[in-house]
């Protein structure tokens, strides 16, 4: 747990420290992708403290890496475009995660865990699916907005590139919805285990 929060707190220093450099040599163009970048990091503590909804350290772990590989490393870096396959990676990993996002939301909404211990896996399968699809969208219209007010090249200026990572994106939570439709269908033990446990103990 400490080396999590350790890795988390250093990309969270990575971040501040650029945008020091960037204000102190008067480069300001990138320095809103840095401020917001950092910005984005803090969203599972601030989720937490708006829900009272625990969240795994590895999930935030997870949720910051990315965070750091697309917008420090992929747009600020340029990893984009010196990685062909860069941002096609990045968009089927957000993929799983956002399927497990759709998990911590699901858990949200229904604090008894009802779901859950009745094991409605159509229900829960169909939401990770749908939530993944949004997400996706929802994700192409930030990298479109970044391209054209923060000068970033997330969507190397191709409708084939933003489709190939709608198509990504869906393609990792519904690989991800497989899954958890599988380990709850065999009531194997998964990564929604910790989860609803660290938020369980709290409705007993």
């Amino acid at each position: 747990m400490k080396w999590s929060k350790g890795i988390i707190y250093l990309c969270r220093l990575i971040f501040l420290i650029n945008s020091v450099y960037l204000i102190c040599i008067l480069k300001f163009d990138r320095l809103v992708l840095l401020l917001g970048s950092l910005l984005l990091t803090f969203v599972p503590e601030l989720y937490t403290k708006w829900t009272k909804v625990n969240i795994p350290i590895g999930a935030r772990l997870f949720y910051t890496l990315f965070i750091f590989a697309a917008q420090w490393l992929g747009s600020y870096l340029g990893f984009y475009g010196y990685i062909p396959c860069w941002d096609v990676l990045l968009h089927a990993t957000s993929g799983i995660f956002i399927g497990y996002v759709a998990l911590i939301i699901l858990v949200s909404l229904d604090r008894s865990q009802t779901l859950f211990k009745q094991n409605k896996i159509g229900v829960i399968v169909t939401f990770v699916v749908a939530v993944g699809i949004a997400a996706a969208g929802i994700w192409e219209i930030i990298e479109f907005s970044g391209d054209v007010f923060l000068g970033t090249n997330a969507q190397l200026g191709s409708l084939q590139d933003t489709m190939e990572d709608i198509i990504c994106g869906t393609l990792g939570s519904g690989a991800f919805a497989v899954y958890i439709g599988l380990v709850m269908k065999a009531r194997r033990r998964s990564c929604i285990d910790q989860l609803l446990q660290i938020n369980g103990e709290k409705n007993k």
